[in-house]
C-alpha cells in the first residue's frame, strides 16, 4: 500500500485542483509524458488501469499522425488535435468544456458526492479514474462497471 500512497501523492503534487483549473490544452495533452492524460493513463496505472480503447476517451488529444482529417460525424480534428465533437466546434472550446467537466468531477470527488458523477458526460473509466485520484481512497480503483458487478457477485 505504501507504493500506492506514494504514486497518489506524486500525482496530487503534480496535479492539484488549482493547477487543473488553470491547465492549458498543451498541459492536458502533450506527448512528452508530462500531461494530465499521461499521468492518469500511464504513470498511475497501478492505481487502476484505463488503458485500451481510443484516445477519444480523454475528450480531446494530441495526435501523432496529423496527415489524416477526422471525417466521422461525431469527431473533429484540427492540426495536432482531435476531439469528440459534442464538446465543441473548435479545439479551444472543446478543451474548455472538458476542463470544466474534470474540475466538476474533482470537486464532487473531494466532497464525496459520487452519485452526481454518474451522469457526467465523459468517458466512464476516465471520469472514475479522475474521481478516484481525488477521493482520498474513498472509491475502489476499478473503473469498469461490468468488472465491478462481477466482483460483487
Amino acid at each position: 500500500m505504501d507504493n500506492y500512497n506514494k504514486i497518489l501523492e506524486e500525482f496530487l503534487q503534480e496535479w492539484p485542483l488549482e493547477r487543473v483549473e488553470k491547465m492549458t490544452l498543451e498541459e492536458y495533452t502533450n506527448i512528452d509524458k508530462t500531461s494530465f492524460c499521461h499521468w492518469l493513463e500511464s504513470k498511475t496505472q497501478s492505481l487502476g488501469s484505463i488503458w485500451g480503447g481510443s484516445s477519444f476517451k480523454f475528450g480531446i488529444f494530441k495526435r501523432f499522425d496529423t496527415s489524416k482529417l477526422e471525417t466521422r460525424p461525431a469527431y473533429r480534428s484540427e492540426g495536432d488535435y482531435a476531439w469528440v465533437g459534442k464538446y465543441g466546434e473548435t479545439k479551444e472550446s472543446a478543451f474548455t468544456k472538458i476542463r470544466s467537466i474534470i474540475v466538476e468531477i474533482i470537486n464532487l470527488a473531494k466532497r464525496k458526492e459520487f452519485e452526481k458523477i454518474v451522469g457526467i458526460d465523459l468517458g466512464t473509466a476516465y471520469k472514475w479514474k479522475i474521481a478516484f485520484m481525488y477521493s482520498d481512497f474513498s472509491l475502489i480503483p476499478i473503473y469498469n462497471q461490468e468488472m465491478l458487478i462481477k466482483i460483487v457477485k
